[in-house]
């Protein structure tokens, strides 16, 4: 079994857990209904993503939306390039290959969803990208202990 399964699989196969990832909270484990703009690339809705995606990692990971809020921007944008492409790809004909190369649209829609991947991994939003639970602890030691200098920011009664 891959390292990468995601924990309630794992769970499920009785397989021990030793790093422990992130788990979603019991209310939001259920069907997810398909999206609206899966159908139809017209009816995105880029700030609604950017809410929905938002409040999933806050409910998921408990992160301060300041930390990510970037990264799901451009995930945002992305997003919108991939439909904007799909629907010129439609409204062009749907050609594969044109003039002998391949269509614009679809590279544009190519170089979208790699984006749309390593943003989704980046931002541990694919079961198998899920990020650890544990909490980053300050280290006991101060920069001064750790480093062969002495310390010089004590005040010294010289």
């Amino acid at each position: 079994m891959n390292i990468q399964t995601p924990i309630e699989v794992r769970k499920a196969l009785g397989i021990r857990v030793r790093t422990r990832l992130a788990e979603i909270p019991m209310e939001m484990r259920k069907c997810i209904s398909k999206a609206e703009w899966a159908d139809d690339p017209k009816l995105f809705n880029r700030k609604q993503f950017i809410e929905e995606t938002s409040m999933f990692m806050e409910k998921v990971y408990g992160y301060e939306p300041a930390s990510y809020n970037v990264l799901v921007m451009f995930l945002a944008e992305e997003m919108q390039t991939f439909m904007d492409a799909t629907l010129g790809f439609i409204e062009s004909g749907s050609e594969i290959v044109v003039n002998g190369k391949q269509s614009p649209w679809l590279k544009v829609r190519d170089i979208a969803t790699m984006n749309i991947l390593r943003l989704n991994r980046e931002l541990g939003l694919t079961p198998a990208s899920r990020l650890p639970a544990t909490t980053i602890e300050k280290p006991a030691k101060d920069v001064y202990e750790v480093l062969p200098f002495p310390n010089t920011s004590q005040d010294k009664n010289i």
